[in-house]
C-alpha cells in the first residue's frame, strides 16, 4: 500500500481549472470508480476487498452497519475490510482508492481520458 501512496503523490491534483483540490479529488475518485469495472475480472479477492472498503469509506464514512451473520462469508469479509478502516476520513479514503486503482492499472487515468 505504501507504493500506492507514492504513486498517488505523482498524480496531478493541482487547481489548474479553478475547481480546487477537493473538487479535483472528487472528479478523480469518480473516474477511478468508473474504471474499476474494467479491472474486476483481473484482480484478486484481496485487492477487490481493499477497493470495496475504500469506496465504502469514501462514500458512506466509517462502517455503520452490524456485522453480518457467521454463515454469510462474503458479506463478513466485506464488512471486516470496511470496518478495519476505522475513522479514516472520506477524503483520505478517496486518495487511497485512487492510489490503489493506480497501483493496479498505472495508465488508467490516461485510458479514461483518451
Amino acid at each position: 500500500m505504501a507504493e500506492a501512496l507514492d504513486t498517488y503523490s505523482d498524480l496531478d491534483l493541482s487547481d489548474s481549472d479553478g475547481d480546487g483540490d477537493l473538487n479535483k479529488l472528487n472528479k478523480l475518485f469518480k473516474s477511478a470508480a468508473d474504471h474499476v469495472q474494467n479491472l474486476v475480472s483481473v484482480l484478486d479477492s484481496k485487492k477487490l476487498l481493499q477497493i470495496y472498503s475504500f469506496y465504502k469509506q469514501a462514500t458512506e464514512g466509517p462502517c455503520n452497519i452490524p456485522r453480518p451473520k457467521w454463515y454469510d462469508m462474503q458479506a463478513k469479509q466485506k464488512w471486516d475490510a470496511w470496518n478495519s478502516l476505522g475513522d479514516m476520513s472520506p477524503d483520505a479514503a478517496k486518495e487511497k482508492y485512487v492510489a490503489l486503482i493506480t497501483e493496479c492499472d498505472p495508465d488508467w487515468n490516461v485510458k479514461t481520458h483518451e
